[in-house]
């Protein structure tokens, strides 16, 4: 089973950049993703296996500047090497994450 949940964050001020943070990582089950957005935009947020098959699409919606949270629990990949990438309009980012057994 894969849980996900999105949460904002306004409380916490917002750098001028577009920002992607991971945690833990290594991982085992449980990965919080933490982004802001700088500008109104389209954002994705997709997670690939070492090869670039898409695993999950975790986020696809129009966000407003602020800062965001994802939490995937995931309990059905298989331990390895995994690549979540960040899109907001022309710009991304791409973090590589590890899942431990």
């Amino acid at each position: 089973t894969e849980i996900y949940t999105l949460s904002l964050h306004d409380a916490l001020p917002i750098s001028n950049r577009m920002e992607l943070n991971v945690y833990p990582n290594p991982f085992s089950e449980d990965l919080k993703i933490e982004f802001n957005i700088t500008g109104s935009s389209d954002v994705k947020l997709i997670i690939t296996d070492q090869y670039g098959k898409i695993v999950k699409v975790l986020l696809d919606q129009k966000l407003d500047t602020d800062r965001y949270s994802v939490e995937w629990i995931c309990n059905d990949e298989p331990a390895g090497i995994y690549y979540l990438r960040l899109q907001a309009g022309d710009s991304f980012i791409v973090q590589k994450v590890i899942r431990i057994p």
